[in-house]
């Protein structure tokens, strides 16, 4: 099974996926920035792929998209 998170850091949102009992283990980690015109959700394949291989994936929302959409006035 694979864990999925909701979360921020610093501000930024982001999910965070892990295989399921592992989450507070340390894993080697990879933070998977999503293309231009999408969201961290799009890249959830790419994400629960990494955690079934035992990686601790990071998908950030990138600056203007998904919940940062709204940032500095822009809507």
């Amino acid at each position: 099974m694979i864990s999925i998170k909701s979360t921020a850091i610093a501000g930024l949102p982001l999910l965070e996926i892990a295989p399921s009992g592992q989450e507070m283990n340390q894993l080697p980690t990879v933070v998977f920035y999503h293309g231009w015109t999408s969201c961290k959700e799009s890249s959830l394949v790419n994400g629960y792929e990494l955690a079934k291989k035992g990686y601790r994936a990071l998908l950030p929302d990138a600056y203007l998209h998904g919940e940062r959409k709204s940032e500095e006035g822009v809507t």
